[in-house]
């Protein structure tokens, strides 16, 4: 694993972007016409924006900080070993049942119903994405299903329409940080910005097995405590 702040040391200058110090200039519009399929030369405000990170990596505010309950590696496969899928799924259960943390207003309005991709994961009205005139159709209103999410010690790092591949950046994060990480916080976190993030048990389920793979991976286990258990319901 290389650390952000010795990218510089791998990587040519420009290919890295200003605030890992490079040359390269982010253009997340500009990648998303030429990537996503357009129509009229604009991207279809449905597909997905690609996700870029938006702040330099430092305590600013995010709601993903390390907390008092964070655990190990170790400690996290000893967790999954315990509960097994099924506590797993149980605990996911708990996560769902939380109500959501703002409101759907501009989401649920009948005139944005058709930009809603799934009906059931509405756009929290206070941390949505507002699209300008240059970004959209005209005949359009400034609504897109797409939020503004925190990344690890990061305010508005992202710019996400699902949760999975974010829930596992900001826990690698903060395990590259600190060495410690909390799945089960960090979801409630993502939650409070990107209403239903990590939808199903099993997406929950993945972010634990990910992890425990790149730890694998990375001899950041040790080798003979068997995992027999990650897979059991």
């Amino acid at each position: 694993m290389v650390k952000m702040s010795e990218l510089k040391q791998h990587l040519p200058q420009e290919c890295l972007p200003e605030y890992l110090g490079g040359s390269l200039k982010l253009d997340p519009f500009g990648w998303n016409c030429r990537f996503l399929p357009q129509q009229n030369g604009h991207p279809d405000p449905l597909d997905e924006l690609i996700l870029v990170s938006l702040a330099t990596p430092r305590d600013n505010g995010s709601v993903h900080v390390p907390g008092p309950k964070a655990m190990t590696v170790v400690e996290l496969l000893e967790h999954v070993s315990q509960k097994q899928k099924r506590g797993i799924y149980e605990e996911y259960e708990g996560i769902r049942r939380r109500s959501p943390s703002g409101t759907f207003v501009c989401s649920l309005a009948p005139y944005n119903q058709e930009k809603n991709r799934y009906g059931d994961v509405p756009c929290l009205d206070q941390t949505r994405v507002k699209l300008t005139k240059q970004f959209s159709y005209p005949e359009l209103t400034d609504y897109i299903n797409a939020s503004f999410m925190d990344g690890y010690k990061q305010r508005n790092a992202y710019i996400g329409t699902q949760g999975t591949f974010c829930a596992l950046d900001i826990c690698l994060s903060q395990l590259q940080d600190v060495g410690t990480l909390n799945v089960y916080q960090t979801v409630v976190q993502m939650r409070t910005q990107r209403a239903f993030s990590i939808q199903t048990p099993e997406q929950y389920y993945f972010c634990y097995m990910a992890i425990l793979e790149h730890a694998q991976r990375e001899n950041l286990l040790p080798s003979s405590p068997a995992r027999d258990g990650k897979e059991n319901c």
